[in-house]
């Protein structure tokens, strides 16, 4: 496999483009203000980055070439330009490339081109709105088929967006959403909160359920599914029933309050627990 190795190349920030001039020993800032030092700081910290995913990309690639060696296996050869063009566009901005970019990607000559293209992708706003609803799809499923939770999928989104943008860490988004306020007791409040910037669609979304809370935590933030063990022992693993339904108990204390209407109040009552 080619060092290029697209998940290696998605932690790469992109270059720092130093914008000063010198006139003898006169300090000259650049046209956003950044002085010499600071642009030459930004600079040793762009390639300390980039050596840092060349040996990330590198351990994959030995990890991965290990892992045919053990189990004779054969691998095909490394994409093509074309191919490799098209994966990259739909993995990262979730389109393909247009005709113009991709003839430009095959004239070009360089060898450092398929990171450039990544580096130049990740940059876009695409990005963010490809990442957001990748994850909004994998941590809200029902959104697709239950019409009843689809007017949460706004506040969710926008919270999930303005995350991508900042690039928050994958565990500060699962301790926001476990740990938001449930402290709900005016429903135009909560109604509110869904709507806007809010990790509170994953409850709604979930109807409330104990199980489907603990169904969902465990296989989108543990990747471990256990529902298979909420009505018998696992019959391929070795969760069992019980343990399934004291890993749900930890979210018996969320309850909805019907109110009329298919926005129920959510709300937690820790002496449940």
């Amino acid at each position: 496999m080619s060092s290029q190795c697209l998940y290696a190349q998605l932690l790469f920030l992109a270059t720092v483009f130093a914008g000063y001039s010198t006139i003898g020993s006169t300090l000259v800032l650049g046209e956003d203000g950044t002085s010499k030092s600071e642009k030459a700081t930004e600079r040793r910290k762009g390639d300390q980055q980039a050596d840092e995913v060349a040996r990330v990309a590198a351990e994959i690639d030995r990890l991965i070439a290990q892992h045919w060696t053990e189990n004779d296996i054969q691998p095909t050869e490394p994409a093509g330009d074309a191919e490799y063009l098209r994966r990259v566009y739909l993995h990262i901005s979730g389109c393909i490339p247009p005709v113009s970019v991709t003839r430009e990607f095959l004239m070009d000559e360089s060898p450092n081109k398929r990171r450039l293209v990544v580096e130049r992708l990740l940059d876009e706003a695409g990005y963010i709105v490809n990442s957001t609803r990748y994850w909004r799809r994998a941590m809200l499923p029902e959104t697709e088929s239950d019409l009843q939770t689809r007017f949460v999928v706004p506040g969710f989104e926008t919270w999930l967006r303005e995350h991508m943008t900042t690039n928050t860490p994958y565990d500060q988004l699962v301790r926001e959403i476990i740990n938001t306020p449930l402290d709900n007791d005016n429903r135009n409040e909560y109604f509110a909160r869904l709507q806007s910037s809010s990790p509170l669609a994953f409850y709604q979304a979930k109807q409330v359920a104990p199980e489907n809370l603990a169904a969902a935590t465990s296989r989108i933030f543990l990747g471990v599914q256990i529902e298979c063990a909420q009505c018998h022992d696992h019959p391929f693993d070795a969760w069992k029933r019980d343990e399934f339904w004291s890993f749900a108990a930890f979210f018996a204390g969320i309850v909805r309050e019907r109110q009329g209407d298919f926005v129920s109040l959510v709300r937690e009552l820790p002496d449940r627990r």
